[in-house]
C-alpha cells in the first residue's frame, strides 16, 4: 500500500484517446507524456474505469482494454481504507477478477429499481380540491388522500429525474415553480399556503432547478442543497465526503446548465460512473477529461467542497509540462 503518493487520474475517455492515439486529441504524444512522468506521478484504474468498459460486449476489446489499463497504470490500483481514504495498491488486485466482480455488481443495478427513501417526520393534510389539475403535484397527492408525506416527495422527485429531458414537462414545471410564491398568498389551506413552512423549504431547491444565471447557482447553491437535504431532515455536516460528492454532482442534473442529455447511448446510468470517477480522483493532483459536462459539473463540484483536486482538459495538462 502506498501512502501520500502523487496521483493523476485519467477519465476513461482520456484513457481510450491514448489507447487508439487519436489524431485529433493528440492521443499519441499525450501517452508518452504519461509515459514520461510516470517517474514521478502513478496513473492508477479504479473502479469508474472497470464500470465504464462494464458496458462494453465485445470480448476482445475488453480483453485490449483491460491490458492497456493495467499496462498505463502500472498496475496500481485505488481503494479505500476503513475511514474512506483512499489508499493505492500495487499488484495486489488482479484487474481481470476486478472487472468479474464489478460487471456482476453493475449487472444487479440495472434490475433494481431506484428507489428515493425519505424520512418525513410530519406528515401534511393538503386540501386537494383547491389545487389546480395540472399542477405537478397533483396526481401524487390525490393518489396519496391528500397526504403531504415521504411517499410523494420521493414519488416527485423521481418524477423530475426521468422526465427533465421532456421539452414539454420542462416548460410546464418552470411555469410551476415561478407562479409558486403567487401561489403561497392566494391559495388557502393547501401545500402552498403561508403556513407550510416545510413546502417553503423546498422553493429554494425547485428554484435552482430552474435557474438560469450560473453565478446565481453558484451563490445560492448552499441555500440549495440545504433545501433539498430538508425533505428528510438531513444536514450536509453529518454527510460522509462521498454521500457529499454524490449529492452535490446528482443535484447538479436536475438544472438544465448542468444535465447531460439522456438517450440510447447515455443512459442515467452514465452519472453513477461519473460520480465515482469523481469519488476516486478527489485526492489526486490533477483530474484529466475530455468530457465537457463532466469537467464542469466536476470543477462546481471541487470549488463547493474545497476538493483540492485540479480539473483538465488534456491539452490543459499537456501545457503544464511542456
Amino acid at each position: 500500500m502506498i501512502q501520500n503518493m502523487k496521483y493523476i487520474y485519467l477519465d476513461w475517455n482520456v484513457i481510450q484517446y491514448m489507447k487508439h492515439e487519436n489524431v485529433e486529441k493528440k492521443g499519441k504524444e499525450f501517452k508518452e507524456l504519461v509515459k514520461k512522468i510516470s517517474n514521478k506521478y502513478i496513473f492508477p484504474y479504479a473502479e469508474g474505469h472497470l464500470r465504464d468498459l462494464a458496458v462494453s460486449n465485445n470480448e476482445v476489446y475488453i480483453q485490449e482494454d483491460l491490458a492497456f489499463l493495467k499496462d498505463i497504470s502500472n498496475n496500481y490500483c485505488l481503494g479505500l481504507d476503513d475511514n474512506e481514504k483512499i489508499i493505492c495498491l500495487q499488484d495486489y488486485i488482479d484487474v481481470k477478477q476486478f472487472f468479474s466482480d464489478i460487471k456482476k455488481v453493475v449487472k444487479e443495478e440495472e434490475n433494481t429499481t431506484i428507489e428515493l427513501n425519505f424520512q418525513i417526520t410530519n406528515n401534511y393534510n393538503i386540501a386537494v380540491e383547491q389545487i389546480d389539475e395540472k399542477n405537478l403535484f397533483q396526481p401524487f397527492l390525490e393518489k396519496n388522500n391528500g397526504v403531504l408525506d415521504s411517499k410523494v416527495f420521493a414519488d416527485f422527485i423521481m418524477m423530475l429525474s426521468l422526465n427533465m429531458n421532456n421539452p414539454d414537462y420542462y416548460k410546464k414545471f418552470r411555469e410551476e415553480v415561478y407562479n409558486i410564491k403567487n401561489n403561497f398568498e392566494n391559495t388557502p389551506n393547501s401545500m402552498l399556503n403561508q403556513e407550510s413552512n416545510y413546502f417553503i423549504k423546498l422553493l429554494p431547491f425547485l428554484n435552482f432547478i430552474v435557474e438560469n444565471n450560473l453565478e446565481n447557482i453558484k451563490n445560492n447553491f448552499n441555500k440549495t442543497m440545504i433545501s433539498f437535504l430538508s425533505i428528510d431532515n438531513r444536514v450536509i455536516e453529518n454527510l460522509t465526503i462521498g454521500a457529499k460528492i454524490d449529492l452535490v454532482y446528482s443535484l447538479l442534473d436536475f438544472n438544465q446548465n448542468f444535465r447531460d442529455e439522456i438517450n440510447k447511448k447515455k443512459k442515467p446510468s452514465n452519472i453513477l460512473r461519473d460520480m465515482k470517477h469523481l469519488y476516486f480522483a478527489r485526492e489526486a493532483k490533477y483530474y484529466i477529461t475530455e468530457d465537457d459536462m463532466t469537467y464542469k459539473k466536476s470543477k462546481f463540484v471541487c470549488d463547493f467542497l474545497h476538493l483540492k483536486v485540479k480539473i483538465l482538459k488534456m491539452n490543459e495538462f499537456t501545457n503544464k509540462f511542456s
